[in-house]
């Protein structure tokens, strides 16, 4: 399963660079955390691609999807994921990508639903972990109008375990903490290990 096959460069199917000719990263972190503000940020500054996840043509379905059970809002996700899987591969061929959400909320959220199938799933360059302490989360949540029953701390709790777990042995994973700065010294924080 990608699990196993995401202690990263052991299986990066059809991600080398004589595949591709720009960077492909991708955003990840619980909601609250800061990672659409700062995708939107990266993307802007290197002019790349913006792309948000699950893709555009499943959105008008999102809303009855989480009505069903765990098994079929897996199913959702996973497709979107290789539907994002497809059309980045396409953008990344003529421009940097900066992905927001993918494979790894898929995983995260529905790990114990994992399937050997997604290991097809392109795999990006990069991953930045964005996390910010508990109280800024719950500050941040508690400002959106329209707050979701998944947005509750005890589940994003369980959430963000995941990710520590899920990411804890890969080596394109760039940490970054919102808590006690702006978007912009978080941009550039990102940009600096980007050079590295």
């Amino acid at each position: 399963t990608l699990l196993w096959n995401t202690k990263h460069n052991k299986n990066r199917k059809g991600n080398s660079k004589t595949m591709k000719n720009h960077i492909f990263i991708c955003f990840e972190g619980v909601d609250g955390s800061g990672k659409t503000t700062l995708a939107k940020l990266l993307a802007e500054d290197l002019h790349a691609q913006y792309y948000y996840s699950p893709p555009e043509i499943l959105l008008s379905i999102r809303s009855q999807i989480q009505r069903y059970d765990l098994a079929v809002r897996f199913q959702y996700y996973l497709l979107g994921n290789f539907i994002a899987s497809e059309e980045v591969k396409k953008m990344v061929k003529k421009t940097p990508v900066v992905v927001d959400r993918y494979v790894y909320s898929t995983l995260v959220f529905h790990l114990p639903m994992m399937s050997k199938e997604m290991s097809e799933i392109l795999l990006p360059d990069h991953i930045v972990h964005v996390t910010a302490s508990w109280d800024t989360i719950e500050h941040r949540l508690s400002q959106r109008a329209n707050r979701q029953k998944g947005e509750e701390l005890p589940y994003l709790q369980a959430v963000a375990q995941q990710y520590e777990r899920l990411f804890s042995g890969l080596n394109n994973v760039i940490s970054i903490d919102t808590t006690s700065e702006t978007p912009l010294a978080s941009l550039r924080r990102i940009k600096d290990r980007l050079r590295r």
